[in-house]
């Protein structure tokens, strides 16, 4: 085992210890966290806006789905240009 290059950064990183193994087959390179889209947005840096919007969405298009309380969200394509949609009117109409 010693002789095992090491891992390129990020390879096989984890939502967290204890995650629910469904969680960790979605996490792919199509998947970005609300950190990742908060950063793209120029908003927060921690994506608290942006998982305030995912618990509780005002934009009309019902609950997201498929996040189990306690994990970390890892949005799909079609689950982040909703929210880039909904912030960046937010921010047109300011």
């Amino acid at each position: 085992m010693l002789d095992e290059p090491p891992a390129p950064h990020g390879a096989g990183r984890l939502v967290r210890l204890g995650a629910p193994a469904d969680s960790l087959a979605r996490m792919d390179e199509s998947t970005i966290t609300p950190v990742e889209l908060s950063r793209e947005l120029g908003m927060d840096r921690k994506g608290r806006q942006i998982r305030g919007f995912l618990r509780n969405p005002t934009d009309g298009g019902g609950p997201f789905e498929g996040h189990e309380i306690g994990t970390e969200w890892h949005l799909t394509p079609e689950q982040a240009d909703r929210i880039r949609k909904h912030f960046t009117r937010d921010r047109a109409g300011e």
